[in-house]
């Protein structure tokens, strides 16, 4: 957990970014995306042309970065989702 103002611990972090650089998909489910760095990873990801799925009921920050926008709660999304790739 990270209090709001507190730095993420710099091994998560790099282990994020590791993630992020290596995926083919990301999804991104209910987030503003306004709080930074990890709004950033979203942005990160179509940098390096992963597909970005946004679950989410209404547009946020990452909808700009999303390749698909799934406009659902999470837990609906989430399941479509689940179906899909799963």
């Amino acid at each position: 957990m990270v209090w709001f103002g507190e730095a993420l611990p710099e091994d998560a972090w790099a282990r994020a970014c590791a993630a992020i650089d290596g995926c083919d998909v990301l999804v991104v489910v209910g987030t503003s995306g306004l709080v930074h760095p990890a709004a950033s990873l979203p942005l990160r990801a179509r940098q390096r042309r992963a597909q970005v799925i946004e679950v989410n009921p209404v547009d946020s920050a990452v909808s700009a970065y999303a390749s698909e926008q799934l406009r659902l709660p999470a837990s609906a999304g989430v399941a479509m989702l689940r179906e899909r790739f799963i």
